[in-house]
């Protein structure tokens, strides 16, 4: 079909045509024929040019395909002026818009002397050539570079024709630890590696390759597998096969069924240098380990991957069975401390961890002693002490076991010397020493002999045991004993002195007192001085009576005690003697010093008061007391039913009474009491007496009152005491008044003759006042006197904290009150026929107000009001009312005058009603 261009409209008027045809398709290219015609509609053309141009889409070109020159174009005719051949390429994958376009012109352009014409243009689609399904990339490889670097190669498989390539890329594929397999680069066509930097130590990474292009995906290629570094064994196992060999393996670290494929085994002996044990044990596997005694091991593992090694693991330290020390021995340094050696054993520095000192005590059992780490070859026992055998033991230890215990000899500190050495004659020259308290180490004993209390020890004399005989001389001697081993020896132990066979020495005598009471039998004893050291064997006591008559009291044996006679008032003397070993003469020995003391009578004391009844305070207490050594002290006493001391107090001696007032102590009406009185004489004896006595308190007279009405509507009260001979005196009067079932204080410890004034009597009824006399013992009197204020028809508010001032105001009194009480108030719907009222329930509270209003007719009441309510303490104040009523109010005032009223004042108050209270009565 041919396609025309628009007409070219001049002196020829003519237009271009085109014809393309489709002549052949093949797989890379489309041929097509392209003819160009001209038309001409007004006059011949006799000559001009024909163009066929080429151009695709996105090409903003035109290229020529070929020109020719026709030679004429007749009138109204159709010239067919060029005809061509041409091929466009079809491309993989990419669609192609080849366009074709021929033009005539005709004479007088101004390019080449030619018009061009009008174009007519062809637009051609070329498909787009297929690709087929592209070859699988080949010689797959994979190379390890760190655990962070693993890089994948192959080999291109494809052919090349025109611009375009079979392959669109290539896809890089990853298996991690076993696996799915994730895409994880893509490449483009021409890349043959690629460089894994996403990779980790203690991982198995598997990778493949494969091409692409639209038609779809090759078969996948594989490259190989590549494990990284593995981690380091969770730990070392390590068990024991016998004492000296072991079954070696690694804990499995984390992953590595992934990344470990074999395990490396070394051992360091005695901290020395490794030493491989297997280079190649499966993972999980053990290899076995021959050691040998007294070394100590420690092993090493790690694993492989596929290129290499991890990190090592390294197990504890085992030991085999130490060495034992040898040469042990002590050495004595003090008494408090011994030196213990020994010498280090086979290989000590590699497998000994410390050694272990034991000490047996007087061939006691072993107890520890000290723990030394690493390898020492002593140890300074300071814990020794005096009087002791010592021996030692000492063992090396490791942590798996502990060497044979090697001992030391025996070491002896100071025994101890003897606590009481005793020497006593067995003859008139012949003493047997004796010791107590002995070194259970000691293995001999040095026995020295002294002549008297200021002679020379003698040379000592060696003996084995104890006790034994020594020669003595006549008179006192004097022995001590030390006992020894070895070159050691104990402090010396001295005897008392001992005299063979000689007369008793004058005894001493004890706990004779200085003065005894006539007619009691006191005790003497003494203390035997025999310096043989035999013992008693008889005693005489000899007392002097006052009147000189001399009595012995003979005691046999070792008593050293005897009883006195009955003593009778005067001087007395006593004195003793004793007999022992000594036989010469009658065998006694000196008398004693006489002990003098005296024998007094007890002092005299008799109460004469109080009597059987108390019925009033004080009470006295009187008592007659004598003795020849005079009175140093007395005391007197209350003592109540139970016994108890209710009251005491210490006297002078020369005191015979003494008042108890109420101060002092206030007994109970009606309890029964006794009055005890004790003497203390010169002699220091004492004596006494009591009386027994019932509490009857009697009471005081009766008081009376003088009343006295002020004009500020008060009462001054003026107390009489009005004694009465021979009952308790008045100590204080309570006033109190009386009204309307109330009873109030007004004063307390009031004195005869003072005065109260009470200042909120009521008004316009009948009252009265309670006197009440206390004595000093508390008995009480009651008296009364009636009382009436008439107030003239006034009332009174009183203010301050004594309602000391009063303002009286009643004249045109105008008065009138208000009582309200609080609660709730409910409607219950109660059905038909119910009461329609609600229903109250009071909660007890009150609400009492009012108003007062007064008149007044002289200024200075007037202004003692104002005065009055203007201070903010009166705004609370007392309201006595016309009719006996008395209120605690609070106030608020209105005053008001008129000038047509002259002279005339009113006052308003409104009141509300609040708790009482009692003024200060002063």
């Amino acid at each position: 079909m041919t396609v025309w261009g628009s007409w070219v409209k001049n002196e020829w008027n003519f237009r271009s045509g085109i014809n393309v045809t489709q002549t052949g398709v093949s797989d890379d290219h489309y041929t097509f024929a392209v003819d160009g015609y001209s038309q001409s509609t007004q006059s011949v053309i006799n000559y001009g040019k024909s163009v066929i141009q080429w151009s695709e889409s996105g090409d903003p070109n035109w290229h020529d395909l070929g020109t020719v020159y026709p030679s004429g174009l007749g009138y109204g005719a159709t010239a067919h002026n060029i005809s061509l051949t041409d091929t466009f390429t079809r491309y993989y994958g990419k669609t192609r818009t080849a366009q074709y376009r021929h033009w005539f012109s005709s004479p007088g352009s101004s390019d080449s002397a030619y018009q061009a014409g009008g174009y007519a243009q062809v637009d051609l689609t070329i498909a787009a050539r297929p690709y087929a399904k592209p070859r699988a990339p080949k010689s797959g490889r994979v190379a390890y570079t760190s655990d962070n670097s693993i890089t994948v190669g192959w080999q291109a498989d494809y052919d090349g024709t025109y611009d375009a390539q079979p392959w669109t890329g290539v896809y890089v594929w990853r298996s991690t630890d076993g696996g799915s397999w994730a895409k994880v680069a893509t490449l483009s066509w021409d890349k043959t590696s690629w460089a894994d930097t996403t990779t980790a130590a203690n991982h198995s990474y598997a990778y493949q390759v494969s091409s692409y292009n639209p038609s779809g995906e090759s078969a996948w290629t594989a490259c190989g597998t590549v494990r990284t570094t593995p981690s380091a064994p969770a730990g070392v196992a390590v068990t024991r096969a016998s004492a000296t060999a072991f079954k070696v393996g690694a804990t499995s670290g984390s992953n590595w069924g992934n990344s470990a494929t074999k395990v490396h085994v070394r051992v360091a002996v005695d901290g020395g240098d490794w030493k491989d044990v297997s280079t190649s044990i499966a993972v999980g596997g053990t290899v076995a380990y021959s050691g040998a005694a007294n070394h100590r091991y420690q092993f090493a593992c790690r694993a492989w991957g596929t290129n290499s090694w991890g990190a090592w693991a390294y197990s504890a330290t085992y030991y085999t069975a130490p060495s034992a020390p040898t040469g042990a021995a002590v050495a004595r340094a003090s008494d408090a401390s011994q030196r213990v050696t020994w010498a280090l054993g086979a290989n000590a520095a590699a497998c000994w961890q410390g050694v272990y000192v034991q000490r047996s005590v007087d061939g006691g059992a072993w107890a520890s002693l000290a723990s030394l780490s690493g390898t020492p070859t002593n140890h300074t026992d300071g814990s020794t002490e005096a009087d002791h055998r010592y021996r030692y033991r000492v063992a090396s230890y490791n942590s798996y076991a502990t060497s044979g215990w090697v001992e030391t000899g025996d070491v002896y500190t100071t025994p101890r010397a003897p606590s009481v050495v005793t020497a006593a004659a067995t003859g008139p020259a012949a003493v047997e020493v004796s010791a107590s308290g002995l070194s259970a180490i000691a293995e001999a004993f040095e026995v020295s002999h002294r002549a008297g209390a200021a002679g020379e020890w003698e040379a000592a004399t060696s003996v084995s045991s104890l006790p034994c005989a020594m020669s003595s001389v006549a008179g006192e001697n004097y022995y001590r004993v030390r006992a020894l081993r070895g070159s050691l020896a104990s402090a010396w132990t001295e005897s008392a002195g001992v005299t063979t066979v000689a007369q008793p020495k004058a005894p001493t005598l004890t706990g004779v007192s200085a003065r005894y009471a006539t007619g009691s039998t006191p005790e003497v004893s003494w203390v035997t001085n025999h310096p043989d050291g035999s013992a008693q064997v008889a005693a005489q006591v000899e007392h002097t009576a006052p009147d000189g008559t001399t009595k012995t009291i003979d005691v046999s044996g070792a008593i050293a005690s005897a009883t006195l006679p009955a003593l009778a008032k005067g001087h007395h003397s006593v004195r003793v003697r004793t007999k022992g070993a000594w036989t010469e003469g009658d065998g006694w020995g000196e008398w004693s010093a006489s002990a003098e003391f005296d024998a007094y009578d007890l002092p005299d004391v008799s109460l004469t008061s109080p009597g059987d009844t108390v019925d009033r305070m004080p009470v006295t207490v009187e008592w007659e007391a004598s003795d020849e050594t005079g009175i140093a002290s007395q005391s007197v006493e209350l003592v109540d039913a139970s016994g108890s001391v209710a009251f005491a107090v210490t006297l002078a001696g020369e005191a015979r009474s003494f008042t108890i007032t109420a101060q002092d102590f206030l007994p109970d009406n009606g309890a029964s009491y006794a009055a005890r009185v004790e003497v203390t004489a010169g002699s220091s004896f004492t004596s006494g007496d009591e009386s027994p006595f019932t509490v009857a308190w009697d009471s005081p007279s009766t008081p009376r009152a003088a009343l006295t009405v002020t004009d500020g509507l008060a009462v001054r009260v003026r107390v009489d005491f009005a004694a009465v001979e021979g009952l308790p005196a008045t100590d204080y009067v309570s006033l109190w008044r009386e009204y309307d079932g109330e009873t109030t204080l007004l004063a307390d410890g009031m004195g005869d003759g003072e005065e109260a004034i009470d200042y909120l009597p009521p008004l316009n009824a009948d009252f009265s006042y309670v006197l009440v006399a206390h004595s000093e013992s508390t008995a009480q009197t009651r008296g009364t006197a009636a009382g009436r204020v008439d107030s003239d028809g006034m009332e009174a508010f009183s203010f301050g904290a004594d309602a000391s001032r009063c303002l009286m105001l009643g004249l045109s009194a105008d008065v009138s009150d208000s009582v309200a009480h609080t609660g709730e108030t409910f409607r219950f719907a109660l059905g038909e026929g119910a009461a329609n009222l609600p229903t109250f329930y009071p909660d007890g509270g009150t609400s009492a107000t009012g108003t007062r209003s007064y008149d007044m007719t002289r200024v200075s009441q007037y202004r003692e009001l104002l005065s009055a309510i203007r201070d903010p303490a009166c705004a609370v104040c007392w309201y006595r009312d016309f009719w006996g009523g008395r209120h605690r109010v609070m106030a608020t005032w209105q005053t008001s005058y008129a000038s047509s009223s002259y002279s005339l004042w009113r006052a308003t108050a409104s009141v509300t009603e609040v708790a009482w209270e009692e003024p200060n009565h002063g």
